[in-house]
Parts: structure tokens; C-alpha cells; sequence
């Protein structure tokens, strides 16, 4: 069963400590920087919503013991380097099927720029929004 949170701690609050949580286990100054925790997480969060793109292509998800329907299946990962709103690199691993019909909505075939996706999760998260309910709007926006 699920731990339930505190009676009495609101969101805000756990935002508070999530931040004081990072704050300190590390250098405010590597936060933002090449390799610091925001390209970390950004670059996990893309991850992740290309694998629940395939996932909703194929109609199984990851290591699913289910019976799949189709002959395509998960084919790995191939990189893609693309560029951010910043200017900086972020190297993905993006996930590909066997049939090579697998069209990513995120970020398409072709593209090299991902811009406007640093500004939509602040807004959301600023906007007082759970890290989980951020993820589900992203999962509607992208998998419709």
C-alpha cells in the first residue's frame, strides 16, 4: 500500500523540501550547468515520455508480460543529439520499433531543436502542479 502523506502538509510544502533536499546535496553553480542536475532531468524526462510514446504505439508497455498482437516490437534505442532552448546538447537515447514505423511526437524524425519544453514544465510546476500531475498534461498534450 501507498505511504499517504502527512495530514496537514500541503504541496507547496513538499516543494519547499524537494528543494532544500537539492539544494543541499549539491552546488547551487552545477545545478545549471552542461551536465548539472536540470540537463540530467530534462534529458530523463524526454526519455521517458518516448518510451510511453512507443508504449501507447505498440499497445504494451515496457517488459509487459501480456501477449503481444503484432509482429513490431521494441528495437532498442539509437542517439540523437538535439539542442535546447539555451544552446546546450542533450544526447538521447531514442527508442525505435522494428518496423521503423514509430513516428515520436515530442521530438519528430528530422528535428534538431527542442525549444519551448524548459518554459512549459516551469509554467506548470510554478503554477503549483505535482510532479505527477505535470506528467500526465504531458502525456495527454504528446500521445493524443
Amino acid at each position: 500500500m501507498a505511504k499517504k502523506i502527512e495530514a496537514g502538509v500541503r504541496s507547496a510544502d513538499i516543494n519547499n523540501k524537494l528543494v532544500e533536499e537539492i539544494l543541499s546535496q549539491s552546488n547551487p553553480k552545477e545545478l545549471f550547468g552542461k551536465d548539472g542536475l536540470f540537463q540530467q532531468l530534462k534529458k530523463r524526462l524526454v526519455e521517458r515520455i518516448l518510451e510511453d510514446e512507443l508504449s501507447h504505439e505498440l499497445g504494451y508497455s515496457r517488459h509487459s508480460k501480456a501477449s503481444k498482437q503484432d509482429s513490431n516490437r521494441r528495437n532498442g534505442t539509437s542517439e540523437k543529439t538535439v539542442i535546447d532552448d539555451s544552446g546546450q546538447k542533450i544526447v538521447l537515447d531514442i527508442p525505435r520499433d522494428r518496423d521503423n514505423s514509430f513516428e515520436p511526437q515530442l521530438i519528430p524524425k528530422g528535428v534538431r531543436r527542442f525549444t519551448g519544453f524548459d518554459d512549459s514544465v516551469i509554467s506548470l510546476y510554478a503554477r503549483g502542479m505535482t510532479m505527477s500531475e505535470i506528467q500526465s498534461h504531458l502525456e495527454e498534450m504528446y500521445l493524443k
